[in-house]
């Protein structure tokens, strides 16, 4: 257990956040560990376009935005099951996790999320010179691609950065029980017993509040919603 904390900690920060996807099938379940980019999401489709595999095993910090949509879009047309049995996090979280037709999180696992590209669109109206002409285009072709996903999937993509303003103001990763999760759209949740309680310390090791569990209140949620990114 520490092992595998002091693990998770190195990639948050940075340390292994690129390294290369092990993707490799075993049975019908597709096991997937590493970070997600437009190669690993190639070498996903291939391997699981075998037609023997009904679930991905999935441990990501997250990646490229238009490679965690292909990928997400890949496993809802196979209505594959998706399990987290260690995290699942950015990219991971925001497409691929909510795309799977089954969703587990099992053993210690934890989804975490940090913002969207229409987050950082949102930042750059209230913060105008936060990013440069290019950056800002960028962006917003890519918020316009998440949110037809989110459209297509059937969930409210705010799910994935309502808890980055205030009152919340989460600085880094936010978990959500399973039914804060539902409340967002999210179907066909199998979360194990005790979620809530599960132990960050090693998380949150180097750096306080670094992941954390946050309770939605519903009755605001929609006066926090910034008009004209719904």
């Amino acid at each position: 257990m520490q092992f595998l904390w002091l693990l998770v900690v190195a990639m948050l920060a940075g340390c292994a956040a690129t390294k290369e996807a092990a993707i490799f099938a075993s049975g019908d379940v597709l096991e997937f560990d590493g970070f997600i980019t437009k190669e690993s999401a190639k070498r996903f489709v291939e391997l699981a376009s075998s037609g023997t595999i009904k679930k991905l095993h999935i441990t990501s910090t997250g990646g490229d935005v238009e490679a965690g949509i292909e990928m997400a879009r890949y496993v809802r047309s196979r209505a594959m099951d998706v399990e987290v049995s260690t995290y699942c996090l950015s990219s991971c979280a925001n497409y691929i996790f909510p795309a799977a037709n089954n969703k587990y999180i099992t053993g210690i696992g934890i989804v975490g999320w940090h913002g969207t590209m229409t987050h950082l669109r949102y930042l750059g109206q209230v913060e105008p010179s936060r990013f440069d002409a290019n950056q800002a285009a960028s962006r917003t072709r890519l918020s316009a691609l998440e949110s037809a996903f989110y459209k297509e999937i059937g969930i409210d993509g705010f799910m994935c950065w309502f808890a980055k303003l205030p009152p919340y103001s989460v600085k880094k990763f936010y978990l959500l029980s399973q039914e804060d999760m539902e409340f967002f759209g999210l179907r066909n949740l199998h979360v194990q017993p005790r979620y809530t309680e599960t132990n960050l310390d090693g998380y949150n090791a180097n750096e306080a509040n670094f992941v954390r569990f946050v309770q939605i209140d519903r009755a605001g949620l929609n006066a926090l919603r910034p008009a004209g990114f719904e």
